[in-house]
């Protein structure tokens, strides 16, 4: 935290993580660059807290993700700071408040735009607000915005160990939606009475079925792809609708021609960057506002595999990368 520091804190002390594009190596570097500038209108100077690296940083990194970073740009899309200054006319945004960032977290402090960060306030855990940005508001507006289930219909999803699978769990769990929920390993947390879950194999399609009996399956949410992807399709109801939004598998999305054509699914994708760009910004605030509440809830939240300050940017990295890693890596950065 800032506090009362000099400026020459920012100065001697603003390590920035650059991209130097694919075919560099390495990727990028950790830099001490100067922040003397003072924030211009509109903009606001953040002192960062703590960012995630999630699987789509990673991509961003490889070179394979929606939407390249252009080489000499700043990595990461969701981290947590607090505001030290405001350029004039920023009116939403006051100094001492905790936001989130969208994008360029990966950096001691820096500017942003005003329509570019979110306050979400200075109280609750920094590494879970530190996550708020893409998880939480995936999995929110995957059981809100998508295609809403029916009081009383059931939603299956795998993934269920992965960031935004917990988050699905938390919030069907806090809006009474009954969930199935299939995983690799069944080692998450206790589930809720309304949540069924279930190893991701083949065999596992009969026993879901069972078990859930002649209720309605209305949704589907897929991160995985492949034969997982199909295996959701087997167990949807009639005019469901079956939503990717992750490809951990990096396998093609599976769907039955028997599930196309005698149960009519509708199969589509989800990209919550696409969604959170074309939303009002009273919506997206208030959206943060209720996560970062029902965070502090203790409603929802992601468990931590480890943290790394950013001068160890390229452990943290091989760290994220592990298959078998137990929670999320975080940067801590103040």
């Amino acid at each position: 935290m800032l506090g009362n520091q000099s400026e020459q804190f920012l100065i001697m002390k603003n390590l920035i993580v650059r991209f130097h594009g694919p075919s560099a190596s390495p990727r990028t570097t950790v830099r001490e660059e100067p922040l003397t500038e003072s924030p211009a209108p509109c903009e606001v100077l953040i002192e960062m807290i703590a960012a995630a690296i999630n699987p789509a940083d990673l991509n961003v990194l490889e070179g394979t993700y929606g939407r390249p970073l252009e080489p000499g740009g700043i990595p990461g899309n969701e981290g947590f700071g607090t505001v030290t200054a405001c350029g004039p006319g920023v009116t939403r945004i006051a100094p001492g408040d905790g936001v989130i960032v969208a994008g360029q977290a990966w950096r001691r402090s820096g500017i942003w735009r005003e329509d570019s960060v979110f306050p979400v306030g200075e109280h609750g855990d920094p590494l879970q607000l530190a996550m708020l940005r893409i998880n939480p508001a995936t999995a929110w507006c995957l059981l809100k915005e998508v295609a809403p289930p029916q009081p009383g219909a059931w939603v299956i999803q795998n993934a269920a160990n992965s960031g935004v699978g917990r988050w699905i769990s938390a919030l069907a769990n806090h809006w009474n939606i009954p969930l199935v929920s299939l995983a690799r390993r069944l080692d998450f947390d206790n589930p809720s009475p309304k949540e069924l879950r279930f190893v991701d194999k083949p065999e596992s399609v009969r026993s879901i079925r069972a078990a859930v009996g002649d209720h309605l399956v209305t949704l589907a949410l897929n991160a995985v792809g492949g034969d997982s992807s199909s295996r959701l399709a087997r167990v949807l109801t009639p005019n469901a609708t079956h939503v990717t939004y992750g490809a951990m598998s990096r396998q093609p999305v599976t769907v039955g021609n028997g599930s196309l054509i005698f149960s009519n699914l509708t199969v589509r994708g989800f990209w919550v960057s696409r969604w959170l760009e074309e939303t009002r910004r009273e919506r997206v605030m208030a959206l943060y506002r209720e996560l970062a509440d029902l965070t502090r809830r203790g409603v929802g939240s992601v468990p931590v595999a480890a943290t790394y300050p950013l001068e160890r940017l390229e452990e943290a990295l091989a760290h994220a990368a592990r298959a078998e890693r137990g929670g999320k890596v975080l940067l801590t950065l103040s």
